[in-house]
């Protein structure tokens, strides 16, 4: 799309050198919840988890491609709803309940039961940051947007989005609220090891049978995520790299070959940058989403706006990608409290604009297609 809009083969390039860069951390993320699992419920070296999952995600998405990611979502989908459901209530259970879990957690720490909360972590701002984050940003997320592409129809498409959002928010609202109870039933995780809270949940609580059946929702989370990460990585460089910029005439058949093996290659550099473990999950989600949460500038202004330039685009995500880094890994007091991705974006659509202002738009018969 960005490419076809803005008459740019160079930013379809820039683009895809970012997804890449970006989803590396995000798909590195997921497959280190296959290691805290297997660690907790076997005691095995993280890393046996992280490579494991690594190798079925690569394999399935070599044979199976977007619609092998799609049919095997449906399942993922399913049991990471049914595990969020059992942890929640398992969390509830082993706290005492609502009342009980909120007695301890105020005799533990007062901050546990206050805004901001403890260190002050929460405050107006970076509250109102995750709910923008999460529910507007998302339309930048080349993860979630290939799935559009599966689609058969409009009518499918109202269902999916309308299912899929209730779905994620019912599975992402119990999952973190277990997490909160957690503290009270499997107290003194600190750090990185806040990553086990949910599979010492279910270990804690259900038979070994029952808890493994379970915690494959988990698992199921991760790798939903990962083969879309996979997926719309190969597709940056094998389509918009070699065959726009390297190779104009490569056929279907050269690109699927090239295909495979460059999802082997991103594969394996996710399953190292899993393997090494910078932060926790959640850090490595958040500064993946933030850095291609960029693109909804130029996405937002190519769709409304006939004004929008190439450069302007150019200069927009060049400003706020390189903010966003600044202000994530050396000042986050740039931002003000916010996420640095909401002060970022802002800035990205001032330059956007203030350039494309000042440089020539697309030709009509490209304004034409997208403003028909």
């Amino acid at each position: 799309y960005l490419g076809d809009r803005f008459e740019s083969n160079g930013l379809r390039t820039f683009q895809a050198l970012l997804m890449i860069i970006f989803m590396i951390p995000m798909m590195g993320a997921q497959t280190i919840g296959a290691g805290v699992i297997l660690r907790v419920y076997t005691g095995a070296p993280e890393w046996v988890g992280i490579v494991g999952m690594g190798i079925v995600v690569i394999l399935y998405c070599m044979s199976g491609g977007i619609r092998g990611a799609m049919l095997t979502d449906v399942i993922q989908g399913g049991l990471m709803l049914a595990t969020a459901i059992v942890t929640f209530v398992v969390s509830v259970r082993l706290g005492g309940g609502f009342e009980a879990i909120s007695a301890r957690l105020l005799e533990l720490n007062p901050a546990y039961m206050s805004h901001p909360g403890v260190g002050g972590a929460y405050g107006w701002a970076n509250y109102v940051s995750m709910i923008v984050l999460w529910s507007f940003f998302s339309i930048s997320q080349p993860t979630l947007v290939t799935k559009f592409f599966a689609m058969k129809n409009y009518k499918v498409m109202f269902k999916a989005t309308i299912l899929g959002t209730l779905g994620m928010w019912i599975a992402a609202t119990l999952i973190e609220w277990s997490g909160v109870n957690g503290i009270v039933s499997i107290p003194g995780l600190q750090g990185k090891d806040i990553d086990f809270i949910v599979p010492l949940l279910l270990q804690k609580s259900l038979s070994p049978v029952i808890s493994s059946l379970l915690i494959t929702g988990i698992m199921a989370a991760g790798m939903s995520t990962i083969d879309s990460l996979l997926i719309s990585a190969t597709g940056a460089i094998t389509r918009d790299i070699y065959q726009r910029r390297v190779n104009p005439r490569a056929t279907d058949g050269q690109i699927l070959r090239m295909s495979r093996y460059v999802t082997v290659i991103i594969g394996v550099i996710a399953i190292c940058f899993g393997v090494s473990r910078p932060a926790t999950i959640f850090k490595l989600i958040l500064f993946a989403f933030g850095g291609l949460g960029i693109w909804t500038a130029p996405v937002l202004l190519g769709l409304y706006w006939k004004g929008a330039t190439r450069a302007g685009a150019f200069a927009g995500v060049a400003v706020g990608e390189a903010l966003f880094v600044l202000m994530t890994l050396k000042h986050p007091g740039w931002a003000f409290g916010f996420n640095p991705l909401m002060v970022c974006w802002a800035y990205a659509m001032i330059v956007m604009i203030v350039v494309s202002l000042a440089t020539r738009r697309a030709s009509d018969e490209t304004l034409k297609r997208h403003f028909a």
